[in-house]
């Protein structure tokens, strides 16, 4: 395994071991509040958005699902995932690592939300296709 596969092993393992006391710190306050109506602002009524790295899913997901969104959540860790499923199962929620991630389907919106700041230079040429996919539904 090479450094960044190892480094990024520490840190799904570190998120998988502490899931519910990450989640109880995170809260559900949502300061982020104006950067996500700014973000929601240039999306269609009932987008179709993909949560990278959603964690436990609240606040963000949460707070778009609550505005009528279509939340597909992807968290590394399954017990974050878990945590999705049991507090917001309006979501689709996928244990997946993002580099790489190719869900086969496109998204009006892209939120990665305290997970950008984990990957290195190479990891974020990785999430490319990721990305790609997030394309407007129609769009080529």
């Amino acid at each position: 395994m090479d450094e960044e596969h190892a480094a990024a092993a520490a840190v799904i393992g570190l998120y998988r071991r502490h899931a519910a006391t990450w989640a109880a710190d995170r809260g559900e306050a949502l300061p982020e509040a104006a950067w996500l109506d700014r973000f929601r602002a240039l999306l269609p009524p009932r987008a179709a958005i993909l949560d990278l790295g959603c964690g436990a899913g609240v606040p963000i997901a949460r707070a778009l699902i609550e505005v009528g969104h279509a939340v597909t959540g992807v968290d590394a860790a399954p017990e974050m995932i878990a945590l999705c499923r049991a507090r917001l199962p309006a979501g689709d929620w996928r244990v997946a690592d993002m580099r790489g991630l190719d869900l086969g389907r496109a998204f009006h919106g892209v939120i990665a939300w305290d997970s950008y700041f984990h990957w290195t230079t190479r990891t974020s040429a990785a999430c490319s296709p990721c990305s790609a996919a997030t394309r407007h539904p129609g769009r080529r």
